[in-house]
């Protein structure tokens, strides 16, 4: 999916979306129902990619669950965020990913 697919740029170089259609429940754009209809099959894999990845990950540490008591303190850290970006990107760029990529 080209990623600039329902973008337009304007003259100052800011973007804006064109396909602002509400969907029939008026939660999503009618474009992103769309394009999750049309690329079901690749949404799926990229879930089930993520999960596994996750189940692998988890199965090296000790899960004892949030100790944060308080609602505002158990977001990820900047640092936290980074190391999964970095660990998505190593997984979604595996030679093993390669066939989902092109697809």
């Amino acid at each position: 999916v080209n990623e600039e697919e329902g973008l337009e740029v304007r003259e100052d170089g800011s973007k804006f979306l064109t396909h602002t259609e509400r969907s029939s429940d008026g939660q999503k754009l009618q474009y992103e129902e769309d394009l999750l209809q049309l690329h079901a099959r690749k949404f799926e894999e990229l879930n089930h990619g993520i999960r596994q990845h996750a189940a692998e990950a988890s199965a090296h540490q000790v899960s004892g669950g949030c100790l944060a008591q308080q609602p505002a303190a158990r977001a990820l850290t900047l640092e936290q965020l980074r190391v999964m970006s970095r660990a998505a990107k190593t997984f979604f760029l595996s030679p093993k990913q390669q066939q989902w990529r092109e697809d």
